[in-house]
């Protein structure tokens, strides 16, 4: 895929994340965010044990979007799996379900 595709399909995910995040909670997110994916072709856990590493970026990245809540839960969706988790700052959790 060339360059121009790819930035394409990325400004088409970003845009469907910022969409799914203003229907599912009503307002903008505060940060939006990418994180390529990577593999490591040598060396698994142990760049912090000074062993050898080499990791590689690849073509799949993960979107996320967020903003600050008031009353101190966090709720997760993933748009690909279509699952929602809901907890308290503590950890907690309080509800889990696939939408």
């Amino acid at each position: 895929m060339g360059h121009s595709r790819r930035v394409a399909k990325e400004m088409i995910l970003k845009d469907n994340v910022l969409q799914a995040f203003r229907e599912k909670y009503g307002a903008d997110p505060l940060y939006i965010t990418r994180s390529p994916g990577r593999v490591n072709i040598i060396g698994e856990h142990t760049d912090y044990n000074d062993g050898f590493v080499l990791p590689m970026a690849i073509n799949f990245a993960t979107w996320v979007a967020l903003r600050p809540r008031q009353d101190n839960r966090v709720v997760v969706t993933a748009l690909d799996k279509n699952e929602r988790l809901e907890s308290s700052s503590n950890g907690s959790i309080l509800s889990e379900s696939g939408e």
